[in-house]
């Protein structure tokens, strides 16, 4: 399971660095598999905006650009890229850096004409499209307008964690999330547990009954208990970037705001959940059942699986 040392902060004072705690958690019996740190490659590339571009006097297919990287300071930049522009803001990595596609950056001449850098894609920041708008296109990442000048690119894109890759023992269910670790950590570094704040505000909530748009039931012992709530009104969009950072971190592919809701709730908590398409609900029911022998389950992988009465299916 991966979890990640500013995600554990937020429960736990920890005064001990990524190093330690890893220690720590793996001599207690959560061990450490492994620690990776977002930032290895991303030293180096910061926030840059082109001010001037100007054709390459030797080469048709190469533009010269001089960017702004913030602090009074400026480099020029030869590229073939065809999508920047005049004003746009982009990744810029400058001598010394170390990209994770093993481009190393130092300062060289392209047809007698200077380069101090290069600008970056989406991969070789080593992010996609469905991390940041813009990732996954073939040419150079165009940030958005209010990005910082000179902000470092691990900060103006949230890649700046340490995650920890941790081998959870068969016996300790309890965890398999966020929280679980976060009290394993409070025994281990003599804590308390932050305080969460899980308060709502009841006015947004509709005074009718979920009844009014879904029902449950459930018809095998096996399933103690199923709960359901419907949301109204609801607009599927991209996360906002700190939850889809969040989630990338762990492993989990960023898709839209309601899936990676469930899904960041399934990590801190341990608290399984999936949303459903009300307008794709048979009957307005979900059903909890044993499966019937014999039948084939199509799942969202395009496989297709075939069940007997052991498995429990909704």
């Amino acid at each position: 399971m991966k979890v990640t040392y500013n995600w554990l902060k937020e429960m736990v004072d920890i005064n001990v660095s990524p190093e330690e705690l890893a220690k720590r958690l793996t001599s207690a019996g959560m061990e450490v598999e492994e620690i990776i740190y977002q930032n290895k490659h991303l030293h180096d590339v910061v926030v840059g905006q082109i001010t001037k571009i100007e054709k390459h006097p030797e080469a048709d297919r190469l533009v010269v650009c001089q960017v702004n990287i913030g602090e009074g300071k400026s480099v020029q930049i030869i590229t073939a890229a065809t999508n920047v522009f005049e004003g746009a803001k982009v990744p810029v990595s400058l001598e010394g850096a170390d990209l994770i596609n093993g481009i190393k950056i130092s300062k060289t001449k392209m047809r007698g004409v200077e380069s101090c850098g290069m600008f970056c894609s989406g991969e070789e920041l080593g992010i996609d499209e469905n991390y940041f708008e813009g990732a996954g296109v073939y040419g150079i990442l165009i940030l958005p307008e209010d990005s910082k000048v000179g902000q470092p690119i691990e900060k103006a894109l949230m890649l700046d964690d340490v995650i920890f890759d941790i081998g959870i023992p068969p016996n300790r269910a309890d965890c398999m999330s966020i929280i679980g670790i976060a009290r394993e950590v409070c025994a281990i570094l003599g804590r308390d547990m932050k305080k969460i704040n899980l308060n709502y505000d009841i006015d947004v909530y509709a005074k009718d009954s979920v009844r009014d748009y879904v029902n449950v039931e459930v018809k095998t012992q096996n399933c103690q208990r199923y709960m359901a709530a419907a949301i109204t009104n609801l607009k599927i969009e991209r996360s906002p970037l700190w939850m889809r950072a969040r989630l990338n971190a762990v492993g989990i592919k960023p898709i839209n705001n309601m899936v990676d809701i469930t899904n960041y709730v399934l990590t801190e908590f341990g608290q399984p959940l999936h949303a459903f398409d009300g307008n794709k609900i048979g009957g307005n029911k979900i059903i909890v059942r044993q499966a019937e022998s014999g039948e084939v389950l199509s799942a969202l992988n395009h496989n297709n699986y075939n069940l007997d009465k052991e498995v429990m299916v909704i």
